[in-house]
């Protein structure tokens, strides 16, 4: 130091009741809060697993490490075999391309019918009609012979409902 003392004075002043409850208050806080982390700790190390627990886990996880090697074969056998069953697969995709085009074409040639069938009942209908006027103009001509037979001999027209005449007499 440089040559001067240094002095150094402490005043003593009176602890009050409230300061000691406050400093007595804080160290029961401290102990509870020790007392309660030693009980957490011991029960913790309690609770520990012990080396046999150790063991056993290693045992059923050792157990279960196989069962996943053998699950795993057999899952990959089954999906041979199904790869094996599915080989022909491809073909089925060529087949079902194969027949929407024979659908296709089976539209086609269903469409063609349809309009043949139209041209047919067109024609068949030109038909009826055309033999209908015929039958028409025999009907009139018919008509007309038989108005022109009655004309000639009008006491031998024949009635429709009346029998002939040699049936009435052998009947008598």
């Amino acid at each position: 130091m440089t040559g001067e003392d240094t002095v150094i004075t402490v005043t003593r002043q009176p602890i009050s009741l409230v300061q000691l409850i406050g400093w007595g208050a804080i160290i029961l806080s401290q102990g509870v809060s020790l007392g309660i982390y030693y009980s957490w700790t011991k029960s913790g190390i309690d609770n520990a697993a012990t080396k046999s627990d150790l063991a056993e886990i290693a045992v059923k996880v050792d157990d279960t490490e196989r069962y996943r090697v053998t699950r795993a074969l057999s899952t990959d056998k089954n999906f041979d075999d199904i790869r094996s069953q599915m080989a022909g697969m491809p073909d089925l995709r060529f087949t079902q391309q194969q027949t929407v085009k024979e659908v296709a074409e089976q539209k086609a040639q269903l469409v063609e019918a349809n309009k043949r069938m139209d041209r047919i009942v067109e024609m068949l209908g030109g038909k009826l009609d055309s033999i209908s006027n015929d039958v028409n103009t025999v009907k009139s001509d018919v008509r007309l012979l038989s108005s022109k037979v009655d004309g000639l001999a009008p006491e031998k027209r024949a009635e429709l409902n009346a029998p002939p005449a040699e049936l009435v007499k052998r009947v008598e």
